[in-house]
């Protein structure tokens, strides 16, 4: 990744199972994506992973490692409303992070994106973000990039990625 930014330049990307974030927080810096969707299907693991894109996006200035869990996040609510990690939360306008059970949730997760986008569209003309930006055609990739490192523990969880793969570098935009 780091020695082949130009894999990454100007691609819509998504990362599965990505833990507390360590690769799309270093693709972040690289500043090479349009935009980035970093998933993970475990709550207590997304809880830590918005901890530590706030941290590193925007680090305390004396230093210390406490979360400022007061950030002007964006939320949209899918099927479970109540719950703050069923929700796309953007933490700068190419980086998102968003809770994703592989072969469960994909279709909720994949509409989210295209809502997301769609109101994006829709905002004032000087709301520019680069989610909003890749909307110039009907029947577009919403990513072009699926990636994932470290995450397949047992066996019985490569069919479930493979078919969330397959979902999410199959799904079109799709609005109307």
């Amino acid at each position: 990744m780091y020695n082949n930014p130009s894999l990454f330049r100007h691609k819509r990307v998504c990362e599965l199972g990505s833990g507390l974030g360590l690769v799309s927080i270093l693709l972040h810096k690289m500043k090479v994506c349009k935009s980035i969707v970093v998933t993970d299907g475990d709550e207590d693991t997304i809880e830590l992973l918005n901890d530590n894109v706030v941290c590193t996006l925007d680090p305390p200035a004396d230093g210390t490692a406490n979360v400022n869990t007061e950030t002007e996040n964006i939320a949209i609510p899918t099927v479970d409303s109540n719950s703050k990690l069923n929700s796309l939360t953007v933490h700068e306008s190419d980086l998102a992070v968003r809770k994703l059970w592989w072969d469960e949730d994909v279709d909720v997760f994949l509409r989210d994106i295209q809502t997301f986008i769609a109101d994006k569209q829709t905002a004032t003309p000087e709301s520019s973000h680069v989610f909003s930006a890749v909307v110039d055609t009907k029947d577009m990739q919403l990513f072009d990039v699926v990636i994932g490192a470290d995450i397949i523990y047992e066996e019985e969880q490569i069919s479930p990625l493979l078919k969330t793969v397959i979902q999410i570098m199959s799904s079109k935009f799709d609005l109307l």
